[in-house]
């Protein structure tokens, strides 16, 4: 687990300083596909790091995914009909 902590952390802080360079270089888009507790796994690593730094990312990855579970449901619900 502490090894998964420092792998999350590593990659956020990664994803953090691409962000920061951000406004000097075209960011690329990229899709991941993961599990809710992988995703979890890189929320708590996310919530270690101080939240003027890691706080736009969560609201991001908050919003994508607040996203795809109303997608879901919508297609759930046109599936049913």
């Amino acid at each position: 687990m502490k090894t998964l902590r420092h792998v999350c952390i590593g990659l956020c802080s990664i994803a953090l300083i691409s962000a920061a360079n951000a406004q000097q270089v075209e960011q690329q888009i990229y899709t991941l596909t993961l599990s809710s507790s992988e995703i979890n796994l890189i929320g708590q690593g996310l919530s270690e790091l101080p939240f003027k730094t890691s706080n736009q990312l969560i609201a991001k990855l908050s919003k994508q995914l607040h996203d795809q579970d109303d997608q879901r449901g919508k297609q759930v619900e046109k599936d049913k009909q």
